[in-house]
């Protein structure tokens, strides 16, 4: 009774280990861990990783609409003339409606304040109305970037961005492959010089990689229409880096 209660309690053990190591090597990088079984087979635990550079595929922008009138309804009207041309030219541009979204709309009356006889006062100024609208280009329209913000530009709008990032379905199954052989390669290594041989992987698993948000290498700022921002913008996309990294156990032979 006392072997089997001692049993499980160095399986809990070493399992616990075990995660504790996982959570660690993702905070801090690689590690090993070689241990034994009751079975007497030996396993060595390592963690691998694989940083790839990858174009971008997509591009974000923010624009915004204002205007302003004494009159509320001279305001909006002239806002949604400005809306309405901004749209149509993203959609000559073929940005698709999906990809074109109002992320913020007010319209207020401007306050303002003064001073008259050393009294501090206020009175009603003229009725603003801005629009925040976010478009995604994706990666069959990335090749026309420059002339759709030029386009854009030549309206009276400003330009936040652009800013790049990879597309959420990225295919990263040849980063894994290569992290697993850093994972392999390293155990190999050990083992070797030990005089064993490695076996099999026996376990696979994903540490989370706190960084793993793409990290863009190509970005744009803002630009805001004017007579001086006319001119066509050169805006590189560039690229992002993706990390994957595993925790692998391999069996000892």
């Amino acid at each position: 009774m006392e072997t089997q209660i001692q049993s499980k309690f160095d399986r809990t053990f070493k399992l616990s280990i075990i995660a504790l190591l996982t959570v660690f090597a993702g905070i801090s990088g690689y590690f090993v861990y070689w241990y034994s079984t009751p079975s007497k087979t030996d396993y060595i635990y390592v963690t691998g990783s694989y940083t790839s550079e990858v174009k971008n595929q997509i591009a974000s922008l923010n624009l915004t609409v204002r205007s302003r009138n004494s009159s509320k309804e001279t305001s909006s009207s002239i806002h949604n003339e400005r809306v309405s041309k901004v749209l149509d030219t993203l959609k000559t541009m073929g940005i698709d409606e999906k990809d074109i979204r109002t992320s913020n709309y007010n319209s207020y009356r401007e306050i303002l304040y003064y001073t008259e006889n050393e009294i501090g006062k206020q009175k009603e100024g003229d009725w603003i109305t801005t629009q925040s609208i976010d478009v995604q280009i994706v990666e069959e329209k990335m090749p026309s970037i420059n002339e759709i913000i030029s386009r854009i530009q030549s309206q009276e709008v400003e330009v936040l961005g652009p800013t790049f990032t990879i597309n959420d379905n990225f295919d990263a199954s040849e980063i894994y492959k290569l992290a697993f052989e850093d994972a392999k390669k390293r155990a190999k290594v050990l083992v070797e010089a030990s005089g064993r041989s490695l076996g099999k992987a026996t376990n696979i698993s994903e540490i989370d990689n706190y960084s793993d948000n793409p990290e863009p290498m190509g970005f744009g700022g803002a630009v805001k229409a004017s007579s001086e921002a006319m001119q066509s913008p050169n805006v590189p996309s560039g690229s992002s880096k993706i990390t994957k990294s595993l925790s692998v156990t391999f069996e000892v032979k």
